[in-house]
């Protein structure tokens, strides 16, 4: 393995290391640093792990330029071979040097404030393993987002347990924003679950299981939706994926099974009953994954329902309810009642609602300004309050979304 270390790096450790797994895209990554040049805050680090891609050179390029401009705190990894999505995501865990990872992918783009909010979070409860964003959805420019996925309107904290996971489980699908502790990450490496492209689903169980988590009502990521999927280039990936194919069924369902896949294996490891709390959940919240898929044939959407329900969900009636609604009305229709609904609300409801054991840490009033602009001064350009829930498994069962592995 090459390891480019730009500048020094800090004499003790950071609290957050915003861990990068770089592959291609060497322009959205210019703007994922500036969206982190531009923090209000500066106790961290920033490591890229480049996997190997057509583009490493201008990618190393791009470490390069921008070292100054991070006093020492970039780090730049190059590893020998392409190592897949998963693998990549373990080497940045093994990179990095802060109390916490945040990671990002290499075409989203960080939020104003969002590593100040981190450090906010884990001082005020010092125990947390996870940290679970709110996410705003971009196309073209962070400036003109048009859905924030908010889960909660409070700052909510969940124990460490089996039962805490799945609040968690579906909505890490994205990587961008997710927030865990280093070490614990660290003790539960394991190479089980490569080719999956879902390895961060795998490292927030093992840390909730332990540690409690907090889910926070602010944007901490911008992610860029319409970008081409990456994984699909690593031999334990090929056969599974193909790198740019978007919404294919047969892809759809591969990504939902790897999803139980890991459940079920982490119940193999530590006999829990995951598989079932995490099947359960998804079930429940299979409607977007219907809207998301509703306008494709009649034979693919056919396909979807008949693939989801030999994967166990034809137990739970929402799973059902859902199929049929969307086959009855149309996705545009659902869509618009779903974002009638959140725009009411300012956040995504759940049918699972929150447990009794959750604790309320703080209630922010974000009102129409959910979060800050990107641009200071800039007001956004559309009503932004209306969040559909893309970490669900509609965001899962899309191709590109769920793992945006930069690998």
């Amino acid at each position: 393995m090459s390891d480019r270390r730009p500048g020094a790096p800090p004499a003790s450790p950071p609290l957050i290391s915003v861990c990068i797994p770089a592959y291609n895209r060497p322009a959205e990554l210019r703007e994922l640093l500036d969206s982190i040049a531009a923090q209000d805050f500066s106790d961290y680090e920033v490591v890229i792990c480049e996997d190997d891609s057509p583009e490493r050179a201008a990618l190393r390029g791009i470490a390069e330029a921008y070292a100054p401009e991070f006093a020492g705190r970039l780090r730049y990894h190059e590893n020998a071979e392409n190592l897949g999505y998963d693998a990549n995501y373990r080497e940045l865990i093994r990179q990095a040097r802060g109390t916490f990872c945040l990671v990002m992918g290499n075409d989203d783009v960080l939020a104003p404030g969002a590593l100040a909010t981190v450090a906010d979070v884990v001082r005020r409860t010092p125990d947390v393993g996870v940290v679970l964003r709110t996410l705003a959805y971009f196309r073209g420019t962070p400036a003109d987002y048009h859905t924030i996925a908010r889960y909660y309107p409070d700052e909510v904290r969940f124990p460490a347990g089996v039962a805490s996971i799945p609040y968690f489980y579906r909505r890490a699908g994205f990587i961008s924003g997710l927030v865990f502790r280093r070490e614990d990450a660290l003790a539960a490496a394991t190479d089980r679950f490569d080719g999956l492209v879902y390895y961060q689903l795998y490292v927030v169980a093992s840390v909730l299981q332990r540690r409690p988590g907090v889910i926070v009502p602010e944007v901490l990521a911008y992610y860029r939706e319409g970008a081409q999927k990456a994984f699909g280039t690593n031999a334990r990936e090929r056969g599974r994926f193909t790198p740019g194919e978007q919404n294919a069924i047969p892809e759809a369902l591969r990504l939902v099974e790897g999803i139980l896949g890991i459940a079920r294996g982490f119940d193999a490891m530590h006999g829990t009953d995951l598989h079932r709390r995490v099947q359960r959940d998804f079930a429940r919240h299979s409607l977007a994954t219907f809207v998301h898929h509703g306008e494709q044939s009649r034979r693919e959407y056919a396909e979807l329902y008949a693939g989801l329900a030999r994967m166990g969900f034809w137990r739970y009636p929402a799973f059902h309810v859902s199929a049929l609604a969307v086959a009855a009305l149309g996705s545009r229709r659902v869509r618009g009642v779903q974002f009638a609904v959140r725009r009411r609300l300012g956040y995504t409801p759940s049918p699972n609602g929150r447990p009794p054991e959750a604790e309320v840490l703080r209630s922010p009033a974000l009102g129409d300004r959910p979060h800050l602009d990107p641009v200071p001064g800039s007001p956004p350009t559309r009503d932004h309050r209306a969040g559909v829930d893309r970490g669900e498994l509609a965001g899962i069962a899309h191709a590109s979304s769920g793992a945006d592995p930069g690998s």
